[in-house]
């Protein structure tokens, strides 16, 4: 369950009704604003209908200037929606574009977070792997600093934001970067074992690991 605020001037206002109407939304108000000429409305609408109807009011808003839609989570409501009607259905938890957008966005920033998270990861897995340790590395991975990135790019992708793509590759070619140089760095410092077996298990691919890769996306992407 959302709720959809959108913000427009006085003559979209009946159609943004319309469109509550239309897809039949579990409730919907709407009142003016004190400081200027535009209206407020506001629509609760439940997760199956979210998209649909956010997609719908940004096209009939999206040429006034000075219109906003805001997306608000609803923990709870009274009466409850079964009770109000029980033919609408929330056995679907899904997220708007939107709100996956912002959410996937923030994981494609180059801050100095994502640096410390990258650095202390990599000394993570060095140590895992100089001490033929698979907790440790399972550890290093468990941190996954570059993985915020490569789905921000997938996500990029499939939405053909070329923006959003660009920012992700980059975080991912620092994210590389800092790790070859750390990796380099503690190399220097800690003596390396050639005949680790944990070394030693990455130089052989198989058709196991494009398996588990496939595998492993998919559940990132879910």
């Amino acid at each position: 369950m959302k709720l959809i605020e959108v913000i427009t001037e006085a003559g979209h206002v009946d159609t943004v009704l319309s469109i509550a109407e239309q897809f039949n939304v579990t409730d919907c108000w709407h009142y003016p604003l004190e400081r200027d000429e535009r209206h407020v409305v506001r629509m609760l609408v439940s997760n199956e209908l979210i998209q649909v109807v956010l997609d719908t009011t940004q096209k009939t808003i999206s040429t006034t200037e000075g219109s906003r839609i805001v997306i608000m989570p609803v923990e709870a409501t009274m009466p409850r929606v079964d009770a109000v009607d029980k033919t609408k259905s929330s056995s679907r938890n899904t997220t708007s574009r939107e709100e996956l957008y912002q959410s996937i966005e923030r994981n494609a920033r180059i801050d100095q977070n994502y640096f410390l998270l990258v650095v202390l990861s990599t000394i993570v897995a060095s140590v895992g792997m100089l001490e033929d340790s698979v907790a440790v590395v399972i550890g290093a991975m468990v941190i996954a600093p570059l993985l915020g990135p490569n789905i921000a790019l997938s996500f990029g992708t499939v939405l053909g934001d070329g923006k959003l793509m660009l920012r992700a590759f980059s975080a991912l070619l620092v994210g590389i970067s800092v790790a070859l140089l750390t990796s380099f760095v503690i190399s220097l410092i800690y003596p390396l074992d050639v005949f680790s077996k944990e070394l030693s298990a990455r130089t052989v691919v198989g058709l196991s690991s494009a398996v588990m890769a496939l595998a492993a996306g998919a559940a990132a992407a879910l």
